[in-house]
């Protein structure tokens, strides 16, 4: 059933030896299996004795001599058995088997007894009905616009629409695909834009670039627009230009990580216009994006460097083969043209141009490269498509594609999808998308869209996007499974279930089953139908139950997503016997810390393989065992399939194991067995508990006595430290991004030799985020994990407004607040406090940008939605109220848990020169994770700003006084500690200014300095710094005006 393999009998034998070379022929009869239960099926591949002899998948395989196979639906005798053995020849219904003629056995041995067979067959099944779902806004409607392109960033998992205000005001709104909700805004600056013709995402960056339609600025109609979609920023780039002619990019074919070391640099491919005529062709043009520094420059083009010498036709086609070491190889064509070009793109431009072949007829509408096949394979305008084989110059195949042909990698028609090697999604002009097989050719049709120019198809999840009907909405269309008529559990567990005949399909429920967890279930001679769907059900932890008739399958949500029927308070809970909660751990070994998952793998010759995955112990989680299990399953999985189960079976080992026991009030009389409860426990309530009741006494006065087998759940406690327990099992977000806290010392045991820094990896909405990884480098060559960070939510977004009335962070502003826009994690997470502990730092964020952090601490949390209303801040604690001026509505939030920020420290040596970060999702590879540039410039080291400024003048002697403040424990002082122990050694320059010209600069022990305003005169200011590190680094400036 789905694709697996079964031992084959040599039914019929005949023998011919042929001299000289002794080669053994038979015909040969290969019975494999029962089709009742799968169904009809097809054979995909044939070994003899572990070799593969026949592959009708990739890698393909011919058989060198004629074979026939039926699949169990043949109605007719097989010829070669009629003629061998006559009347009594079967054709044998429902019985899968094969006929090789002439075949020679020589390679596999001399008896055919003793060959050993193996057939994987593969059963159809049909397509599952997409769903269409329009994303949520989280900010205010936008009215009077409408939507313009769009793009898909695969990596981070989400959608870019562009959304058109008039002339001057374009918005970028940010979706994540999995929840289906905005989760980020941003408006563009000011410019005379009319229209965004065409988006492409930088993968995993948060950068788009456009091509944007202006008011003729500067001569070029149309020019290139790298956003930033997290900031806003926008980095121009104009046409090119040779005399009058302007050469305007008009859209984009595709972009492409090429390298990401010390900068992360992607390749952006477009085709021009020629101003002011508005006339095709005339060569390609590539731009160079670098998102580290924030620039976009032309490497090839009319203007810059031709891609290809000589006259031009219209680009028609581009398409990636590789990437290696900086350097990018890519296919193209021209349009009405034959040849196919290679050629080679680094950072400096186009090489190793190459024609690799020409359309025997028509030209090529379509390029895409195969890489299972070393082929290119292309679309020509006849409607006919062409596999060319890049190895033996020749063509694999030619197929008619009348009815069924389309565009891909195509101006127009780009097509930047997620898809699986050997695959490409074609689109027709209609709309019409189709999964195109390169292997075969062989073409499944996906969606009709409504946007075919800028929907976005990702084969690994099953989901595609385009513009929504509502201005800044994305429409998301789930198709269920990843790969169309490919086996999944529900098509096991049918398959399982009506056997028999006892159940038909309409008897049968599924409930959380995404699709795509298994694609196939091996069918053995003694296999039997309830063995066989406990072990379906057991390794994929689906629950089985029966009722009146029917059966309902069901996967359970996990961590957290349990719908909780009631939350248990003090007041309704019953003391018993001097106790209120009894919590018992039945099975102390019932951990598992390392479990091993071994199954049938297709990408290993569907041999039998294994997984591993051992639970991550934080520093404050505590395991009650290091047992390891092994786990063994029939079910046909790719590897990742394999590793999501083995994920959860080590995850729910323990989950039954701790029980609680509690009495409840006659209010609660509701709640009854299989029921969903949540109360606090702990002495303060600090752990959130949330149970299945499994047991319940009912005492005459109506109050109860629960048995609780505590759920799979992520336990919240305000302990500060890492989660007591962190379960990563719920859907998590891969949109992770790692921001660079370049602030404050954020707590005095983090002073330390060298140069603290910090930083978090926040996600998008309020899903956790996957296990994801820091990374740091001196060069920007090696890179060095310093944190990671798994199962958190910090809470993050946008300041939307700002009401500020204190300078200084040395008292609670209580008529202040800023309102917040969050955009990942959970608004409700956010606490209110009382003064006294915002003075403790209790409800700490950071607010502003890289380089000019403000610490901020606020007592008041009113939240509609996803906006928070913050009030009764201190502005600008620990030195920070010096960046207080420079704090906008658009500035980022991110509220501070220990737990959730990343430290590191950077060598003394590095001050003032720059380090290179990365910070991702942990399933990239550090190569695919955005490098960003921060300055070591000792922030957290940085003294304070002095306070208390004075001066007085005696005679032509100038002295000026101040008050310096500890940067670590400010309560030295009121213990008799020496005045600046905080640094090293009490020290200060003070700038003497006119203007901004310095007059003199004067270095002093102490808080006093004087100046001759005779040698000096005309000054107008100064600028006092306490010195850190040694003299070495100028702290925050306190300026004093004369």
């Amino acid at each position: 059933m789905g694709a697996f393999g079964g031992w084959g009998d040599t039914s019929g034998v005949s023998i011919t030896a042929e001299a000289p070379s002794q080669r053994l022929v038979c015909t040969l009869v290969l019975a494999f299996c029962e089709t009742d239960l799968g169904g009809p099926v097809r054979l995909l591949q044939l070994r003899a004795n572990d070799t593969l002899v026949y592959s009708a998948i990739e890698p393909k395989r011919s058989l060198g001599s004629a074979m026939a196979f039926y699949g169990g639906d043949q109605t007719s005798v097989d010829p070669t058995i009629s003629a061998a053995i006559g009347a009594d020849a079967t054709y044998w219904p429902g019985l899968a088997y094969a006929v090789l003629k002439d075949f020679d056995i020589t390679p596999y041995g001399s008896v055919p007894g003793d060959i050993e067979w193996k057939a994987v067959l593969g059963t159809s099944v049909t397509d599952q009905t997409a769903q269409e779902t329009e994303s949520t806004l989280t900010g205010a409607a936008f009215t009077g616009q409408f939507q313009s392109a769009s793009a898909v960033d695969h990596t981070l998992g989400v959608a870019y629409q562009v959304v058109w205000a008039d002339a001057d005001t374009f918005s970028v709104v940010t979706t994540d695909i999995e929840s289906g909700t905005e989760i980020r805004r941003v408006a563009l600056p000011t410019d005379t834009y009319d229209y965004f013709d065409a988006l492409t995402a930088l993968a995993g960056s948060g950068f788009v670039v456009g091509v944007a339609i202006t008011q003729n600025v500067g001569g070029d109609l149309r020019g290139l627009r790298m956003v930033d979609t997290r900031t806003g920023a926008v980095t121009t780039l104009h046409a090119q230009q040779i005399g009058s002619d302007y050469f305007e990019p008009y859209n984009i074919f595709s972009s492409i990580l090429l390298k990401s070391d010390a900068a992360t640099k992607y390749l952006v491919v477009s085709q021009p216009l020629i101003a002011p005529v508005d006339t095709p062709g005339n060569d390609g043009m590539i731009a160079l994006a670098d998102v580290t520094s924030g620039t976009l420059t032309w490497i090839a083009g009319p203007q810059v460097a031709p891609i290809r010498a000589g006259a031009w036709q219209e680009l028609q086609s581009w398409t990636w083969a590789s990437l290696s070491s900086g350097v990018a190889t890519a296919f193209f064509c021209e349009r009405n043209e034959p040849a196919i070009w290679r050629c080679n793109v680094s950072e400096t431009g186009v090489s190793g141009l190459v024609s690799v072949t020409s359309a025997a007829a028509s030209y090529p509408a379509g390029l895409a490269y195969d890489s299972l096949n070393n082929a290119v394979v292309y679309m020509r305008d006849d409607e006919t498509l062409v596999s060319y084989d890049l190895d033996t110059k020749t063509n694999r195949y030619s197929l008619d594609m009348t009815g069924q042909s389309g565009f891909f990698n195509a101006e127009n028609f780009e097509t930047q999808d997620a898809l699986r090697p050997g695959y490409v999604r074609m689109i027709d002009g209609a709309g019409m998308s189709r999964l195109l097989d390169l292997g075969s050719g062989s073409a499944t049709a996906i969606y009709d869209s409504a946007w075919p120019e800028f929907f976005a198809y990702n084969q690994y999840k099953a989901w595609g996007v385009q513009p929504g009907s509502t201005p800044g909405t994305s429409l998301i269309v789930r198709f269920g499974d990843t790969t169309p008529n490919a086996v999944d559990a529900v098509d096991i567990l049918t398959a399982l279930a009506t056997y028999n005949g006892d159940y038909d399909a309409s008897d049968l429920t599924f409930t959380g089953f995404p699709g795509n967890e298994a694609i196939g279930f091996p069918i053995y001679e003694d296999t039997t139908i309830d063995e066989a769907m406990g072990e379906v059900c057991f390794t994929l932890g689906a629950r089985k139950t029966h009722d009146d008739g029917k059966i309902h399958f069901k996967i359970p949500p996990r961590d957290g997503a349990f719908a909780v029927d009631r939350v248990l308070t003090h007041d309704d809970i019953v003391e018993r016997n001097g106790q209120s909660i009894v919590q018992t751990i039945r099975d102390r070994d019932a951990a598992i810390e390392r479990g091993v998952l071994r199954f049938c793998d297709p990408d290993k010759s569907y041999d039998e393989n294994e997984v591993e995955f051992v639970r991550p112990n934080g520093v404050y989680d505590v395991i009650a065992s290091n047992r390891k299990e092994e786990f063994s399953t029939s079910l046909v999985m790719t590897m990742p399939q394999a590793a999501k189960q083995i994920n959860r079976l080590v995850y729910e080992s323990d989950a039954g194991s701790r029980e609680y026991q509690l009495g409840v009030m006659p209010s609660q009389f509701a709640v009854n067995p299989a029921s969903n409860v949540q109360f606090g426990y702990g002495p303060s309530d600090e752990i959130t508990v949330v149970g299945e009741v499994v047991q319940s006494d009912l005492r005459d006065d109506f109050s109860q006595d629960f048995v609780l087998v505590e759920a799979l759940q992520a336990i919240e406690t305000t302990f500060a430290g890492t989660g007591l327990v962190t379960v990563p099992v719920q859907d998590v977000s891969f949109n992770v991004e790692f921001v660079i806290l370049d602030t404050a010392l954020l707590a005095y045991a983090d002073e330390t030799t060298g140069l603290r820094g910090y930083g978090v990896l926040i996600g998008a909405g309020s899903n956790p985020i996957g296990p994801s990884t820091a990374w740091k480098s001196a060069d920007g060559d090696t890179f060095t994990q310093f944190g990671s960070s798994s199962n958190t939510a910090p809470v993050a977004g946008t300041i939307t407004a700002l009401d500020r009335n204190r300078d200084d962070g040395f008292a609670t502003d209580f008529a202040g607040s800023l309102t917040v826009l969050v955009t990942s994690g959970d608004p409700a997470d956010i606490d209110s406090a009382s003064e006294e502990e915002r003075y403790q730092n209790f409800n700490l964020a950071v607010v502003g940008q890289q380089g000019r952090w403000v610490l901020v601490a606020f007592g008041g949390v009113e939240a509609t939605g996803n906006s928070v209303v913050l009030s009764d801040p201190i502005w600008g604690l620990r030195g920070t109220e010096v960046y207080l001026s420079q704090l906008v509505t658009g500035d980022r939030f991110i509220r501070l848990q220990p737990s959730e920020v990343l430290r590191f420290v950077n060598d003394a040596a590095l001050l003032n020169d720059p380090v290179y970060y990365k910070g991702g999702y942990g399933g990239l590879m550090v190569g695919q994770m955005m490098t960003q540039i921060d300055v070591a410039n000792g922030e957290a080291e940085k003294p304070y700003a002095s306070v208390d400024l004075a001066y007085s003048d005696a005679g032509s002697t100038r002295t000026i006084t101040w008050e310096f403040r500890e940067r670590l424990d400010p309560m030295r002082a009121l213990y008799g500690e020496t005045p600046g122990y905080s640094e090293s050694a009490l020290e200060f320059e003070v700038d003497v200014l006119n203007g901004s010209t310095v007059l003199t600069t004067l270095a002093v022990t102490d808080n006093e300095a004087d100046y001759d305003t005779t040698t000096h005169s005309g000054a107008t200011s100064a600028r006092i710094y306490q010195m850190g590190r040694a003299g070495t680094l100028r702290g925050h400036a306190a300026s004093l005006t004369f």
